[in-house]
This record gives structure tokens, C-alpha cells and sequence, in this order.
């Protein structure tokens, strides 16, 4: 034991050594070793700027030590542009007019170390807006033909454009007899959006941020298989499925056509075909859906018949939901919360009836409408708020309560004629709350026959009261055309 410890001792020094020559080391090094340098950014939620306009982005940099010369880091400023990283620029701020397209994207701030090659990141979002970015798009019959206008979203308020693809010089050529225009994402992640035009022209989409036209945008590139020669579509709707997936029931001479993508993401063939069947049947231009379901009206057997997109034909409504037949249908429009609403005619009478349903659902009202003269009615439309039924007859505006079965007269426009009615259905009402008020507002189209075409029309916005209130108007907007159709370009 003793001649083991001696051994020990005499090896200490030796194993002192290397310590107290890296201690000696260290120590030497001491007056050259800097702190590390930890940079902390501060960027907002979002940023937004007019296109072409320039963007000035000025972060808060706080530097952990001292020695932040701007001259010791890169800099890299980047957005993401179909998945791809797009570089603004290299400098410590961002200062640059703005040149890429309009829309929303992620914007990215890395600063680099030259020399330790350490790197920071903060993340924001970049809106870049133009003159078309958002708002109501107006379709006008001026003079036969079809003309587009906007109501523009504009800081905070609304700018009126007449001839909107004129003012964007677009290529699109002028387009005869208006049916509709149509708002809605047409890709699951929803970075394509649609803008479709359906005239006597044809159909089809205007790209939704500069409202160029390229021939790929007829319908004719999203349809499976072949059309007719004289294929002219009157109208389209859809919603999204579940809130993220766009589907769409498009209307043509008879036949329904349906795009999903959950399927192949082009419209199918008609799905206006019972099971079994191989002849489609006669479809009614009135369409109505809700998520992944839409209600068709089977012309000449007077039924609702029903349509999943997970099928390529339709099904009559169950008789035990009690639905009515043998009944014209005179108007079918379907709300925000899956309810649909339909207006029916006794085949061969004067009587009118108001049915209400869940839409691939149950029967919740049917009743005969108690008005005399309702068969001047032109133009309908159906609170989603409080139920009412409003209908025009020339120029004026009637407001239908099923509970009273009374109508009362709300608005008379004189030598003015009503030419559109609508709640629009906002798809993202659900996260912006000013899309949630105006889905539960009436939409006003009229037109003096009188007045010179293309600027005899006006649009109004009414808030609807409860108990039979009188309307309260909210916006109101002249020069317009005979106003036939109404969408809006959503953000």
C-alpha cells in the first residue's frame, strides 16, 4: 500500500502538466475571446402595400453585446411565390417598390454573421394590394352586352370602376348577352381562385389579380372529355366543402356538371343521371349546394332530386322526407347554414307554395304563399338572418313573412325597375367578421328604362331589421348598367 501511494506522488507532477498548461493557455487567450453576439428581431404581424407603390420595412434589432456593425452581417429579405423563395432584397431594411404580383404572402428576414456564420430569422406576411385586390364585381347588361364594373375595397372603403377589364387593360374581348359572374378558390390549397364570366360568349375565368385573359381560361381546359359545339354554360355555384375544399355544380342546357377536388379536379361529365339510367335527365337551371351535397330540380318528373360528389349520378329525395312533386319550380336558392329554399307552382294553377329544407336533409316548411298578385314576381331572395322572403315586381321590393303569411311593401322605386336580389354568400364570413355582416345584408339592383344604357343602373346595401323593419340602407351607388349578376373577389 505505502510503495503505491509513494508511486502516485512521485507521478503527480507529471499529471499536473497538461493542466496547468491549458490553464496557461486559456489564460493567454482570454484577451483575444469575444462574447457571442445573439441578435433578437422584431417584425409586425403584417405589412401592406399598394402594388408598385414602395415598401418600407424598418426592423427592431436588439444585439445581446456590444459591437453591432451593420458591415459584419448579410442580410436577405424573401418571399415565398408558388412555393419558391423570391429575393426582395439585401439590405438591413427594406425599402423597394413593390412589383410582385398582388396577394398575400409569407415574408422572411434572415440576417447572417460574415464571420462566425451564425443566423437569425423572423417571419411576417406581406399584402400586396392593387386597384382590383378585393370587392364586389358587378355584372351589367349594357346594350346587349356584358359588362364588368367593380366595387372596390379600398382602404377601408369602397371605389367605384366602370369596365373593370378596360381600366386593367385586359385582353379579354368583349363578351355578348351577360349570365353571371362567380367568385371562388378552384384549388385545395387555395392560391388559384376563380373569377368566371358566363355569357353568350361562353365561359371563363379572368386571372384574379390583374383580370387578364388567356385563351387556357375557357371552360373547356376544365372539363373531362368533350363538349358540344354550341356549349354555353348560364350558371355556376359551389361552396367549399368542409370549409377547405372547393366544389362546383356548373349549369348548361339541361345538364349538370361537377368539379371536386377530391377527384380529379376538372368538371366531370353530367351527373344529372339517375342510377341505372343512361340518359340524363332534365335538369332545372336552379342549383343549390351545401358542402359536399347539391339539390337539383328533375324538370319534367316535377321532383328534387339530390347529388354527392363522391358520385357520378343523382338520386330522387327520399319520399320520407316528404318532399312535394308534381309542382313546377319557379326559384331555388340555398343560405349560408345548409337550408335551402324553393318557390313552387301548381302545374297548370295560379297557387304558389314556399317550401324550406335542410339541403339533403329533412322538409321543414311548405305552405302556400298568401299573396294574390304574386305572380308578377320577378327577382327572390331569403334572409339567412331572420327567414324573410323578399320578392320584386317591377320596382318594388316586397318582404314576405312565412310566421304572418303577410307581405309588406319595403320599397317602390317608381319608374325604376329591380333587376337583382341577393344575400351573397361570403365564403370566408367565418374568419372576417365584416364578411359575416354584409353575408346577412340585401343586395338592390335597378335600372330606369328610360336612361342611357350602361349608366341607368344602381346598387343598393340594406341592413335587415327584425319584426318587419323598415330597411336600412347602407350603401348606396349609381351608373352602373342593367345589373344581372354580383359576386365578390374575397381575401
Amino acid at each position: 500500500m505505502k510503495s503505491t501511494i509513494t508511486t502516485w506522488i512521485k507521478r503527480l507532477p507529471l499529471l499536473l502538466l497538461p493542466l496547468l498548461l491549458f490553464s496557461c493557455y486559456k489564460d493567454k487567450g482570454n484577451y483575444d475571446y469575444h462574447a457571442l453576439n445573439e441578435i433578437s428581431v422584431k417584425l409586425d404581424d403584417n405589412y401592406t402595400v399598394r402594388l408598385n407603390d414602395t415598401a418600407v420595412i424598418k426592423p427592431e434589432l436588439t444585439f445581446s453585446a456590444a459591437g453591432n456593425d451593420p458591415s459584419a452581417y448579410l442580410y436577405s429579405w424573401t418571399v415565398l411565390i408558388n412555393g419558391a423563395e423570391t429575393v426582395l432584397s439585401d439590405k438591413r431594411d427594406l425599402n423597394i417598390p413593390v412589383t410582385i404580383p398582388a396577394g398575400n404572402y409569407e415574408l422572411r428576414y434572415r440576417i447572417r454573421n460574415q464571420e462566425t456564420g451564425m443566423q437569425w430569422q423572423a417571419k411576417s406576411h406581406l399584402t400586396v394590394a392593387s386597384d382590383v385586390y378585393e370587392g364586389y364585381l358587378v355584372l351589367n347588361d349594357v346594350n346587349g352586352s356584358s359588362r364588368l364594373d367593380m366595387l372596390s375595397l379600398m382602404d377601408g372603403s369602397f371605389t367605384q370602376i366602370t369596365d373593370v377589364l378596360k381600366f386593367s387593360n385586359s385582353s379579354l374581348p368583349l363578351q355578348a348577352e351577360p349570365y353571371e359572374v362567380f367568385c371562388l378558390p378552384y384549388s385545395m390549397s387555395g392560391d388559384q381562385y376563380g373569377i368566371y364570366l358566363l355569357s353568350g360568349s361562353g365561359t371563363t375565368r379572368i386571372d384574379p389579380e390583374t383580370f387578364d385573359y388567356n385563351p387556357t381560361y375557357q371552360i373547356s381546359y376544365q372539363i373531362a372529355g368533350g363538349i358540344p359545339p354550341d356549349f354555353k354554360p348560364t350558371y355556376l355555384t359551389g361552396n367549399m366543402a368542409f370549409d377547405t375544399a372547393p366544389v362546383m355544380w356548373l349549369f348548361a342546357n339541361g345538364k349538370v356538371y361537377n368539379y371536386s377536388t377530391f377527384g380529379a379536379s376538372l368538371f366531370s361529365v353530367p351527373v344529372n343521371v339517375y342510377k341505372g339510367s343512361a340518359a340524363p335527365f332534365r335538369a332545372s337551371s336552379y342549383i343549390i349546394s351545401y358542402w359536399d351535397n347539391a339539390v337539383m330540380y328533375d324538370v319534367d318528373a316535377r321532383r328534387f332530386v339530390t347529388h354527392n360528389i363522391n358520385d357520378y349520378t343523382s338520386t330522387p329525395v327520399y319520399d320520407y322526407y316528404g318532399y312535394p312533386e308534381g309542382y313546377d319550380l319557379v326559384y331555388m336558392e340555398s343560405d349560408y347554414s345548409g337550408r335551402g329554399y324553393a318557390i313552387l307552382k301548381d302545374a297548370g294553377a295560379s297557387e304558389y307554395y314556399f317550401l324550406q329544407f335542410t339541403i339533403a336533409g329533412e322538409m321543414e316548411y311548405f305552405e302556400e304563399i298568401n299573396v294574390s298578385d304574386f305572380s308578377a314576381a320577378e327577382h327572390f331572395a331569403v334572409s339567412p338572418e331572420f327567414g324573410y322572403l323578399f320578392y320584386s315586381a317591377g320596382g318594388k321590393l316586397y318582404e314576405y313573412d312565412l310566421s304572418l303569411k303577410t307581405s309588406k311593401l319595403m320599397l317602390n322605386k317608381t319608374a325604376e325597375r329591380i333587376s337583382y336580389l341577393s344575400f351573397h354568400q361570403f365564403h370566408n364570413r367565418n374568419i372576417n367578421e365584416q364578411y359575416a355582416e354584409r353575408a346577412n345584408q340585401l343586395i338592390v339592383g335597378a335600372y330606369d328604362p328610360a336612361g342611357a344604357s350602361g349608366t341607368n343602373g344602381s346598387l343598393e346595401i340594406y341592413e335587415i331589421p327584425p319584426v318587419n323593419g323598415s330597411l336600412i340602407k347602407k350603401e348606396d351607388w349609381n351608373g352602373f348598367g342593367k345589373i344581372v349578376s354580383v359576386s365578390y373577389r374575397e381575401r
